[in-house]
């Protein structure tokens, strides 16, 4: 799933004062006036700590505990039920082995955040997720990643 507009979801903790955008009052352009944030913008150095501060805060909301191996992937437990999010940036992809689970997941998400579902994904962080739902297989393969990157490394 996909955070849309991520970076405007954070609250500023701080006062931050930015330039008059060019075109925005253009007669008033020489003043000295600037516009006061009331929430992060993109390209602003806070705006990604900001962001993480309120989706950590959404998901511990929501009865979700942090992985100690790695902050950006919550975990939640309803009895044999499970779910994973793993974040990276705007995006996240959701695991879990329960369908409903899966659902009021994504529900949740959505009230709090616009989100749009990309469904199932092939390709992430350099990796190639392949799944057959047949045989109940997923595996993960780095191959593509693995050439690019010699490639890259020994100008090939």
């Amino acid at each position: 799933m996909d955070v849309k507009i991520m970076f405007l979801n954070g609250q500023l903790d701080k006062k931050i004062y930015m330039e008059i955008p060019k075109g925005l009052l253009q007669e008033q352009i020489n003043s000295k006036l600037v516009c006061k944030l009331e929430k992060a913008l993109y390209g602003l150095k806070q705006s990604p700590c900001q962001c993480y501060q309120h989706l950590d805060f959404f998901f511990v909301f929501n009865h979700f505990h942090n992985s100690e191996a790695n902050s950006n992937v919550y975990i939640k437990f309803e009895g044999k039920r499970l779910i994973i999010i793993i974040v990276y940036v705007d995006d996240s992809i959701l695991l879990s082995n329960n369908v409903d689970l899966m659902e009021d997941t994504k529900k949740l998400l959505s009230k709090e955040f616009e989100m749009s579902n990309l469904r199932s994904f092939h390709f992430c962080l350099g990796m190639e997720i392949l799944y057959d739902k047949e045989l109940g297989i997923l595996s993960i393969n780095q191959q593509i990643y693995i050439e690019k990157k010699t490639f890259q490394r020994y100008n090939m």
